[in-house]
């Protein structure tokens, strides 16, 4: 069970804040008393209340040392089979990549549609709109994850990344 405090990745929604463990029949309109969450999204203005046994994923964020560890593994994770095929397998592979809320599988998402939208760029193409879509989400999920864990302003997680990178 998560502490008060705690940050950790919830759904699709990304890193909140259990920002208090509160029984359901404290909250106005229920009659149950499990146990649940209450959530602050960390980069919205949303709170969600969740039972800590609820079938939605949730885990810590990465440590510092994890995240670190990650972003020193970038340039080494493929970009896997996320572009290839019909826009429909492109895009059940990004949805499932997504849905692992593994980190190196958003990595995968965010190469393979940099490597796509270069390949459209050179043939005179505009990037996919839907292509887009799920750089966006994989990379509002990434960043936000690693700016929270290593405790710096979301907008210099590319500098930050960048910068290691080139570095190591």
């Amino acid at each position: 069970m998560f502490q008060k405090g705690d940050f950790i990745v919830y759904g699709s929604t990304g890193v909140c804040r259990v920002e208090d463990i509160v029984s359901l029949d404290d909250l106005p309109g229920f009659d149950d008393e499990r146990l649940c969450y209450k959530l602050s999204a960390v980069y919205s203005r949303e709170t969600i209340y969740t039972p800590v046994d609820t079938s939605i994923f949730m885990r810590p964020i990465l440590t510092v040392e994890e995240a670190q560890e990650l972003i020193e593994k970038i340039p080494s994770i493929p970009e896997g089979d996320c572009s290839t095929g019909s826009q429909r397998l492109r895009v059940e592979k990004y949805r499932e990549c997504i849905r692992s809320h593994k980190c190196e599988d958003l990595i995968c998402v965010i190469k393979s549609i940099r490597r796509r939208n270069k390949n459209r760029e050179e043939s005179g193409r505009r990037p996919d709109q839907t292509d887009q879509q799920y750089f966006k989400q994989a990379q509002e999920l990434l960043h936000g994850e690693l700016a929270v864990s290593l405790n710096i302003p979301y907008t210099d997680v590319s500098d930050y990344i960048k910068n290691s990178v080139a570095s190591a």
